[in-house]
Formats: C-alpha cells, sequence, structure tokens
C-alpha cells in the first residue's frame, strides 16, 4: 500500500510539474482553472478504491472492481459537466486535461493491481 501512495503521490507532482513545463515554455496560454481540482479528486478516489479492493480475496475482486471502474466512470461524467457548466470558455482545456490525468491515474491503479491479482499475484 505504501508503493502505491508514493507512486500515487510522484503521479500527482509529474502532472503539476508537467503542467507547470507546458506554462512555462508556453505550450499553453493558462492552465486549466480546475487542475488542481481534478488532481485532487482522482488522488483521492483512486487511493480509497485501491484500499478496499487491495483488501479483497480473488474470488470477488473482478466483479467489485468493474463496479467500481462504472461508479468512477458515471462520478466523473458529473464532474466534468459541473466543469463544463462552471467555465465554458475553459472546457475543453479542463476536460482534455482531466482525461489525461484520468488516464494515468487508472494505468497506475491497474498496473499495481495487476501485480497483486494477476496469474503471478501474492492474493
Amino acid at each position: 500500500m505504501l508503493k502505491f501512495i508514493i507512486a500515487l503521490s510522484l503521479t500527482v507532482l509529474v502532472l503539476w510539474g508537467g503542467l507547470e513545463l507546458c506554462l512555462y515554455y508556453h505550450w499553453i496560454d493558462n492552465a486549466p482553472s480546475f487542475a488542481k481540482e481534478s488532481i485532487a479528486l482522482l488522488f483521492i478516489t483512486n487511493l480509497i478504491i485501491f484500499y478496499y479492493l487491495n483488501r479483497l480475496s480473488r474470488e470477488i475482486f473482478v466483479q467489485l472492481y468493474l463496479l467500481s471502474m462504472a461508479l468512477k466512470i458515471l462520478a466523473f461524467a458529473a464532474f466534468i459537466l459541473i466543469i463544463i457548466l462552471k467555465n465554458r470558455d475553459g472546457a475543453f482545456a479542463n476536460v482534455v486535461f482531466f482525461l489525461i490525468a484520468y488516464l494515468i491515474f487508472t494505468a497506475l491503479e491497474v498496473a499495481f493491481l495487476y501485480k497483486r491479482f494477476g496469474p503471478t499475484g501474492t492474493s
């Protein structure tokens, strides 16, 4: 669990650092207005879901993992809708940033869960 928290924290730093780097080199004009909120939401949800999924037995893992993915997609769709409604001008940048961050956090979560529940996992 500690390795996952460290990896998750490093991912937050890399995302934020990458955003600052893009601003510094003028690859983008300004940061997405919901960047901090997006990173915080993804960090917290992945941490909570990983904590509960990591404690499961192999027999029920797949069903609960699929349920967690469905709930995350619904919750994140609501979050994106709120972003779009609150900032119509910056909606595209916010949604693109959120989706990129979502893919990175999800890949990290899947990698750690695969180590635990994969064919040679420790479960």
